[in-house]
């Protein structure tokens, strides 16, 4: 069993190899939840990308790869403030960053019928770690 601390040493999850129980991990879920915002670090994934909102404006998406430990957690970020897609539009896949926003947790069923947490961050500010590279 591995120790996460997500939150700067007040509340506590347990991930573990061996299943959590479906109605323990939306407990988690909720505390997670109630926390605010947060600061998160690690890799783009894949390309990001712009999608539409339904009041005709735009938001860019990517999945971040957030290494902790000898584990990877992967998270969805959004945002939709315009600095923060302009400084995203620069930057690709395997690209470093952070990223301050407001922290999402959910739980849903996987495709083997396990329940599972799934990270998400509506991001305010994104910030590259490293130089850019040259195209």
């Amino acid at each position: 069993m591995v120790e996460q601390n997500y939150t700067g040493g007040r509340q506590r999850i347990l991930r573990e190899n061996l299943p959590i129980p479906p109605e323990r991990l939306r407990y988690l879920a909720r505390r997670i939840h109630a926390l605010g915002e947060r600061l998160i670090a690690g890799k783009i994934h894949g390309e990001p990308v712009v999608k539409p909102t339904r009041t005709g404006g735009e938001f860019t998406a990517f999945k971040l790869r957030v290494a902790n430990g000898n584990t990877v957690e992967w998270w969805s970020v959004t945002t939709f403030d315009e600095a923060a897609r302009r400084e995203v539009a620069t930057l690709h896949d395997g690209d470093a960053i952070s990223a301050v926003g407001a922290l999402s947790v959910e739980t849903y069923e996987a495709k083997d019928g396990s329940t599972r947490i799934a990270f998400r961050l509506t991001a305010d500010r994104i910030l590259p770690l490293k130089a850019r590279r040259a195209k």
